[in-house]
């Protein structure tokens, strides 16, 4: 019976080390083998805090407690440990973070418009957190008018409060109307335009963008109102395409909008103006007219002077102002452009852009 039972102990422990040596949790001892973050990528608002969870983990993907350790912090965030996440009580009144846990989480604020990152290490291993700090749109610095003039044909020059640039669908509304955006600075950082015949407001900016981030336009205004000669510069269609003045030098202007020629473009119109432009070479154009008040006005685009080939590209309903019309165009090749009162009265303005 002795060496009975001797003989049982004697195996269970042979099957003990064998078991001990197949343990499927043996790798819980070898430490923090990895390390991530959720999310693992972070957007934050200027201004505004979002939070991100840290867990370093075993070889088999498990939780492992720990004490994690924030590295030097770059300009434009804040990072502090979440109080509020998982406390333990310290007495029978007090609740505090412990010093280990298997998952830290994390407060991550924007305090300036920057593209990123932080990290956190555990157990010798480190995970790298990308931050990108995003515009609040409700508070966006206000764009500065750098110089202007009394009339709708003087360009003005509006700067971007840095860090923000003028993306490429930037454009300026007065009360009087859609500003013609004439040039982008190089960087991004100026616009010119033309403001509309009458204006007497602040200008609202629309298409600011932050470089790393382009893809999150935002909107603000002018720093200052601008007040601008209601009369119209002396840029004139005529009511012929025979006479119609050649617009290839200055393809950006405005116009009295008289709308006294007959419509030759068999659409249907009540009145049309006519303009010739010539481009330099082939390329793809974008021909726009906006106009002064609530009438509907077609762009029509003919390829002769007698307009026998009509091209209706543009036109619609009364509010689809302005008026825009795609064309890729031949280098060398005359165009006669018409603008054709198609319902309403004639507009006391219109503004024709070709670029």
């Amino acid at each position: 019976m002795n060496r009975l039972t001797s003989g049982t102990v004697s195996l269970f422990a042979l099957l003990l080390v064998g078991a001990c040596n197949n343990d499927p949790t043996s790798s819980l001892h070898n430490g923090v083998t990895s390390m991530d973050a959720s999310p693992s990528t972070m957007l934050v608002t200027l201004g505004k805090t979002k939070k991100v969870q840290v867990t370093a983990r075993d070889e088999q993907g498990n939780p492992v407690e720990s004490a994690y350790e924030l590295g030097t912090l770059p300009a434009g965030i804040t990072v502090t440990r979440d109080s509020s996440f998982l406390p333990e009580f310290v007495n029978e009144s007090l609740l505090s973070v412990p010093p280990t846990a298997p998952t830290f989480q994390y407060i991550v604020g924007g305090t300036d418009l920057v593209s990123t990152s932080f990290t956190v290490s555990a157990g010798g291993k480190t995970v790298t957190i990308p931050v990108t700090v995003g515009p609040d749109a409700a508070n966006v610095p206000i764009s500065t008018v750098v110089s202007t003039g009394p009339n709708a044909s003087d360009p003005t020059v509006i700067a971007a409060p840095a860090p923000y640039t003028f993306g490429p669908d930037a454009a300026v509304a007065f009360d009087a109307g859609d500003a013609i955006v004439l040039s982008t600075s190089t960087d991004g950082t100026q616009l010119t335009i033309l403001p509309p015949p009458g204006a007497t407001s602040k200008g609202i900016v629309s298409g600011l963008i932050v470089p790393y981030l382009p893809q999150v336009p935002v909107s603000d205004s002018t720093d200052v109102a601008l007040t601008i000669n209601a009369a119209v510069p002396s840029q004139a269609g005529t009511d012929k395409l025979s006479t119609a003045p050649d617009v290839s030098a200055n393809p950006v202007f405005y116009d009295g909008g008289a709308f006294t020629g007959a419509d030759v473009t068999t659409d249907g119109g009540s009145g049309a103006q006519y303009y010739k432009f010539t481009p330099a070479a082939d390329g793809d154009f974008t021909i726009t007219a906006n106009w002064g008040n609530d009438s509907d006005v077609d762009i029509v685009l003919c390829n002769d002077v007698t307009c026998s080939a009509p091209d209706f590209s543009g036109g619609g309903a009364t509010s689809d102002q302005p008026e825009v019309a795609a064309q890729t165009l031949t280098g060398g090749t005359t165009y006669y452009i018409a603008l054709v009162l198609f319902d309403g009265a004639a507009p006391p303005w219109v503004s024709v852009s070709i670029q």
